[in-house]
């Protein structure tokens, strides 16, 4: 858990840094530093502007499919996955930089998404049959007579 926690605070956002300046440097390359600088900027307002844009369309169309699935007595299993797929890429994608932008737009588009989602899936029934992940629910209480939420 704490090597995870390592790569995901400390050597995505320096992979990120490096990604950042190595684009920089080229641009520098071709154009002076504060055209080079502006497009950086522009590069990043853009993704995040689409990327926004973009999850709002589909946080949207998923909470529309949600909703007739609950309407007509379905469970919405897959609706709430991409639901939660959407929310953790959209905010990838106001997260400025490169891996996160990349992997924030593959989870906002529906075929890609569905690999993303068929990979967590995967990755949830590994954790269930290896009893690293739990699910712990709670039950009707035991003598009916008592409300278990007590109001005054």
């Amino acid at each position: 858990m704490v090597g995870r926690l390592l790569l995901l605070f400390v050597l995505v956002p320096l992979l990120e840094l490096v990604l950042l300046v190595k684009i920089g440097n080229a641009l520098a390359a071709r154009w002076n530093g504060d055209a080079a600088l502006m497009a950086m900027i522009g590069l990043v307002v853009i993704t995040g502007a689409l990327g926004t844009f973009l999850a709002k369309r589909e946080g949207l169309a998923i909470l529309r499919e949600l909703q007739q699935r609950l309407a007509s007595g379905r469970v919405p299993g897959q609706q709430l996955l991409d639901g939660a797929i959407v929310l953790v890429c959209g905010a990838l994608l106001i997260t400025p930089g490169v891996i996160t932008d990349v992997v924030g737009f593959l989870g906002l588009f529906p075929p890609t998404r569905a690999a993303l989602r068929r990979f967590v899936v995967q990755k949830l029934k590994a954790g269930m049959q290896s009893g690293s992940i739990r699910i712990h629910y709670a039950g009707q209480p035991q003598d009916n007579d008592e409300d278990p939420i007590d109001i005054d």
